[in-house]
């Protein structure tokens, strides 16, 4: 897409980065609408500490589910 200078894919991680040397008022709305219309869900990150934190908690909750559904399959 024009604007983006480089994008490192991290499919483990369900993330990536992009790096652009356009403000983020002219690129952000171009690239989620992007990213959307490739069949994906995105938003822009500020701190990237706290969404890798927010997206561990939620995979943890997630295998706790699955562990807990596998239990009770078993049973």
């Amino acid at each position: 897409m024009p604007g983006v200078d480089k994008a490192r894919v991290n499919l483990a991680e369900q993330s990536a980065l992009v790096l652009t040397s356009l403000a983020n008022s002219e690129i952000e709305q171009p690239l989620l609408k992007a990213v959307k219309d490739a069949g994906y869900l995105g938003e822009i990150v500020e701190d990237l500490a706290s969404t890798q934190k927010k997206q561990q908690q939620a995979l943890q909750q997630h295998q706790t589910l699955q562990k807990r559904n596998t239990i009770w399959a078993l049973a």
